[in-house]
């Protein structure tokens, strides 16, 4: 009588891989360990070996299935999502979650320096230090605002124009399907795309000014002004999002110590006073000449 043994759906740092319940025990392909740098020692249908070590294995369909929690470089905290997907992580990407911010519920706001993230910032397109699947286009925007009034002839033309706050829209792509460029975003949710939405919309709610990198240059001080997608057919496992951006002019207020005492005040010299004697006005002679008077 041929075992059959139950499919369990299964990633491993937001990756799919085929796995199986046995004895309700799940059990990763043996491309798992592979992929994962496991040191094997031995590779045959049925009898792999890591490390020298045969872990427990069964085969079924022509695939050899390890026990997962004998693959050394998995976590030994998988999480399930509520779709009933196990979601397996090398231990490498579990410790660096805590330094790239992947689950939402911690800060998205990144350690830019941090190293598995300061040497790409500067070098590769990013959203706060949060590298997406796919950059599909980029806006860049820099307005000057010009007075429409007639300006004098030898004015300081600077004094008429006045540059906007300069702005940036960015379509971003994820799939499901695909490996985070620095290991461990995006995981730790039902999928990398749900989990990528939910990082842009903390980061619009915080209303932090962050750092946004693309090949034509830097942006400072940068926050999410709207956040843009549509669901369909094609995007059932990924996500498609527009992401709109304007820069937070920043300026340094100088400030002039001012004289507490008046300018003028109630005991200040006026100096005297002498009486004039007032000419009489052309009016009031005729006056006199008319009335005979002298």
């Amino acid at each position: 009588m041929t075992t059959t043994y139950p499919a369990v759906k299964a990633t491993v740092n937001g990756k799919p891989y085929q796995a199986i319940a046995v004895n309700w025990v799940t059990y990763l392909i043996w491309t798992v360990a592979r992929d994962t740098g496991c040191n094997l020692t031995k590779v045959a249908y049925g009898d792999v070996e890591i490390n020298g070590v045969k872990p427990p294995q069964v085969t079924y369909n022509g695939n050899t299935y390890i026990q997962w929690s004998s693959i050394p470089t998995i976590d030994p905290n998988p999480t399930k999502a509520s779709d009933g997907t196990w979601q397996f992580r090398t231990s490498a990407a579990a410790a660096s979650t805590q330094d790239t911010g992947s689950s939402s519920s911690t800060s998205p706001i990144l350690d830019l320096t941090a190293p598995n993230i300061k040497s790409w910032v500067y070098a590769k397109t990013n959203i706060g230090g949060w590298f997406f699947d796919a950059i599909l286009n980029t806006t860049h925007t820099s307005t000057l605002t010009i007075t429409s009034h007639p300006v004098q002839i030898g004015s300081s033309v600077s004094d008429y124009a006045f540059m906007q706050p300069r702005t940036l829209s960015m379509s971003v792509g994820m799939s499901d399907a695909a490996t985070s460029f620095i290991p461990g975003q995006f995981s730790g949710g039902s999928s990398r795309s749900v989990e990528a939405w939910k990082v842009l919309q903390q980061l619009q709610a915080l209303r932090v000014p962050i750092q946004v990198y693309t090949r034509l240059g830097l942006y400072q001080n940068m926050l999410i002004r709207s956040l843009t997608t549509q669901e369909d057919y094609t995007t059932a496992t990924g996500l498609r999002c527009t992401v709109d951006m304007q820069e937070l002019l920043v300026a340094t207020v100088q400030v002039v110590k001012v004289s507490s005492n008046p300018a003028v005040t109630d005991n200040s010299a006026k100096g005297s006073k002498q009486p004039q004697t007032v000419p009489p006005s052309i009016l009031s002679l005729l006056g006199q000449l008319l009335s005979g008077s002298k």
